[in-house]
């Protein structure tokens, strides 16, 4: 009896891991999104551990076009594309490709499901004040449900900064969906969760220690930190090794694509000093 009890919880816990969201609520790139979804998946290797997944993906990416602002419209739907991206949907579609690719019977449905996961707040796409838009907060909440977790504070010299988040309240005319009230209001009850809030925090001075280089491994995500009053965070990038030397693969805005950088990591960072106060490092969990 405990055993059948055992797999009924099994198979519950995958089925409810997946948010069913009706596909009128989905908005695709174009008609070919699903195809280039299953193709990606069909062709993937099987890999010994997730980040080499999200490496691999991230790697099948490149030369995409950058494109900002795909999330936004009138209505929140589950934006699917798969053809241009920005930072953070590129560095997203890396991870929802790598968990739906050690799925049963890998699809776009299940790409869909996982890409939800990650991008909403619980999992579940609920209206515009659901997606986990401050960087700190998509943090948490992963680690919280177990999609990733954070190794910057496991690294030598790590530090931490303090700032209240409060960007987009206070710059509300660059955000369409906050024209609405009750979104603007559900957008200040986040920020006040994070009012001098503690971030995890590594300087660009340590990024070139060896102690850092043998932790970090290829598809380890990189959040780069941002000094700009009540924002968190300006860029995310995913890491691959060149040489020995941790480089980023990152939707660039001045390359205008997805781009594996040739220079490091640590060159990257000194390029962006006067912005950048430091990073996080985050991995994908199994």
């Amino acid at each position: 009896m405990r055993s059948v009890i055992a797999i009924i919880s099994i198979f519950l816990s995958y089925v409810t891991s997946y948010a069913f969201v009706p596909q009128s609520m989905m908005r695709f790139h174009c008609e070919k999104d699903t195809a280039v979804i299953d193709r990606l998946l069909q062709e993937a290797p099987k890999h010994d551990s997730p980040q080499n997944s999200v490496y691999h993906f991230a790697s099948q990416l490149i030369d995409s076009p950058y494109k900002a602002n795909t999330l936004e419209g009138d209505q929140e739907y589950l934006s699917i594309n798969v053809h241009e991206f920005d930072c953070v949907t590129m560095v997203e579609t890396a991870i929802a490709l790598a968990k739906t690719s050690v799925a049963p019977s890998p699809s776009w449905r299940s790409f869909a499901s996982n890409l939800e996961s990650i991008r909403y707040r619980k999992g579940t796409m609920d209206g515009y004040s659901s997606r986990l838009h401050y960087m700190t907060d998509w943090i948490a909440d992963n680690v919280y449900r177990g999609n990733i977790k954070e190794l910057t504070q496991e690294i030598e010299g790590a530090t931490t900064i303090v700032k209240s988040l409060n960007y987009m309240s206070r710059h509300k005319e660059q955000y369409k969906a906050l024209s609405d009230s009750a979104n603007l209001a559900e957008i200040k009850r986040v920020e006040m969760g994070y009012h001098s809030h503690r971030i995890p925090c590594l300087k660009p001075q340590h990024v070139t220690k060896k102690s850092t280089i043998n932790l970090l491994k290829d598809g380890d995500i990189i959040v780069i930190l941002s000094k700009t009053d009540g924002l968190d965070a300006s860029h995310l990038a995913i890491v691959h090794f060149v040489d020995g030397k941790p480089h980023i693969i990152h939707a660039s805005t001045l390359h205008g694509k997805v781009t594996l950088e040739n220079i490091t990591l640590s060159d990257y960072l000194k390029r962006h000093a006067r912005t950048a106060p430091g990073i996080r490092i985050l991995r994908v969990r199994d």
